[in-house]
């Protein structure tokens, strides 16, 4: 069973880790995501897309 869980486990931890995020980010996230919806370019180059 304890080898399941860790094979769930190991995927989960960051889908958790990151839905954590949102609920509750840190002042810092809040101040990206607030900056990637006022400008297109930070988001473009935040996640890649320039």
């Amino acid at each position: 069973m304890q080898g399941v869980f860790d094979e769930f486990w190991n995927y989960a931890q960051y889908t958790q880790t990151l839905t954590d995020c949102f609920l509750n980010p840190p002042e810092h996230m809040r101040d990206i995501m607030v900056a990637m919806a006022q400008n297109p370019e930070v988001l473009k180059d935040h996640f890649g897309l320039a």
